[in-house]
């Protein structure tokens, strides 16, 4: 599972209009509302910015918003963490990997601020920065954190956490893996380590490496008859809703355009259907920026039908409707010589759940 979805819900589309988003935030600054309220509006407000390809504008409601309420951090630990949270991520998807990084290292201050340092919360916090460090692809940062969190987890008996700080790891070097075989070893060992447990909080991470394995093992031309064998053995989990498997890497040809410092942040929304079996089928572009390269299209249409969910017990169903947002992000570097800024040629693809909660409903035959 990539770590960039391993928190879905940071975009919530709405039927409300942005406007009326915008009108709320104002309302509430006019009327010197409690901070709580102005974080919650501003957050409304962003995501709606967001969700229509308005990156710039939801990273500046966000700073506004972190400015006004920062120093509440000791009082509403929870709320002022999330809104550097999600400063952070957006900041992130414009192009400032570094900034983010820091922005998600406020995020596990604010809760310490409010919370004890032992907190599970202040320990999902720093999983977070883990990621952060792991889109940027600074491997050793990322695993640091993770070996961390692993560490103070195992001390305090929170398995899921401990198995969660594993599990990314193990998933991070497989990732790097596939493109360096140096790092193979590394990851066989990240994945024995985890299949080694046997207690039932670590059943979903002992799932989750047979998938692994199956990327570290096979060719690409065998992969998909493995995934089904690997997946008849998993130990069983209830569920009725997607629990992503396997989503394999977008490989992107670099951009034809040179694309400057105040160029925005490409975008495409694709919809597409899990069957209970855990295939995913009609894959459809629903929405997407207009300045979007046809060429980056056909990988991340290519990568989402090769995606692999748990299947599920969903009877008389075709399947779930779900919709993801794939953010190409040209990350701002200086060049040689020069102080000037301009955007990396060859994005990133960071992907994020979009799907209302409504569409959770199954989608009946005929």
């Amino acid at each position: 599972m990539p770590a960039s979805e391993t928190r879905a819900r940071d975009v919530v589309v709405t039927g409300v209009s942005l406007a009326s988003l915008k009108k709320a935030v104002d309302d509430c600054l006019q009327s010197h509302c409690p901070a709580t309220d102005d974080i919650v509006r501003s957050q409304e407000y962003a995501n709606g910015q967001f969700a229509l390809g308005d990156y710039a504008g939801s990273r500046e409601t966000l700073r506004k918003a972190r400015h006004r309420n920062a120093r509440y951090a000791s009082s509403i630990p929870v709320e002022v963490a999330g809104l550097h949270r999600a400063t952070g991520r957006i900041t992130g998807l414009v192009g400032l990997p570094d900034s983010e990084q820091l922005l998600m290292i406020d995020a596990v201050d604010a809760l310490k601020a409010g919370l004890n340092k032992d907190d599970v919360r202040v320990l999902l916090a720093r999983l977070e920065v883990g990621d952060a460090y792991a889109r940027d692809r600074r491997l050793d940062e990322a695993i640091e954190r993770y070996d961390t969190v692993r560490s103070q987890a195992r001390r305090l008996s929170l398995r899921p956490v401990e198995g969660m700080a594993m599990l990314r790891k193990a998933v991070l070097l497989s990732a790097v893996a596939s493109t360096q075989s140096i790092y193979n070893g590394r990851a066989r060992a990240a994945v024995k380590e985890i299949q080694q447990t046997s207690d039932a909080d670590m059943a979903p991470f002992r799932n989750a490496c047979q998938l692994i394995q199956v990327q570290l093992t096979r060719k690409a031309s065998e992969r998909d008859a493995a995934f089904d064998a690997a997946i008849a053995r998993m130990e069983p989990l209830a569920s009725t809703r997607p629990t992503l498997l396997y989503s394999p890497p977008v490989e992107l040809a670099p951009s034809i355009h040179d694309l400057t410092a105040n160029s925005d942040t490409p975008w495409a929304d694709i919809s597409f259907l899990v069957t209970p079996d855990g295939h995913v089928g009609d894959v459809q572009l629903v929405a997407k920026s207009g300045h979007l390269e046809r060429q980056w299209l056909r990988p991340v249409i290519q990568a989402t039908s090769q995606r692999r969910y748990m299947p599920m017990a969903l009877s008389g169903s075709t399947g779930l409707r779900q919709t993801v947002r794939y953010s190409f992000v040209g990350d701002l570097v200086a060049r040689s010589g020069s102080h000037l800024l301009y955007r990396s040629p060859t994005p990133r693809v960071v992907s994020i759940d979009m799907t209302p909660d409504s569409n959770y409903l199954p989608l009946k035959d005929g």
